[in-house]
């Protein structure tokens, strides 16, 4: 029994390229400075041991009653109103508009050791 509770857990994915991009800009950019922090030096230095911890949760902790899904987040517009759209056609509730309900399904995708042999999810 669920109680009618829905977990619904999200990763969002950026590629290496994309997030070197981010903390640049958090460096260069006066309205963005706020965003940095002690994490950030280190991030880059050490994203294959981030990118080992990340593959490992989802493993862990993936079951049919709290899937995970991945987010192709490289375009954070993009990203966040795909993930909304998912997440409106996942939630249950009354007169769900199916049409607007829609994700791109190369943005938003179920969690799958498939998805890292595809190079769905960045190294």
């Amino acid at each position: 029994m669920n109680a009618g509770i829905q977990i619904i857990k999200y990763y969002l994915d950026i590629s290496k390229h994309e997030q070197q991009r981010r903390l640049e800009d958090r460096r260069e950019n006066p309205l963005k400075q706020w965003k940095i922090s002690p994490i950030d030096a280190s991030a880059i230095e050490h994203w294959k041991d981030y990118s080992n911890a990340r593959d490992k949760m989802p493993q862990l902790s993936h079951s049919s009653h709290s899937p995970w899904h991945i987010v192709n987040a490289d375009n954070k517009k993009h990203s966040r109103l795909n993930v909304i759209r998912h997440l409106l056609s996942v939630v249950d509730c009354p007169d769900q508009d199916q049409h607007l309900a829609k994700s791109d399904t190369k943005v938003v995708f179920p969690f799958s050791k498939e998805q890292y042999e595809r190079g769905n999810i960045y190294p």
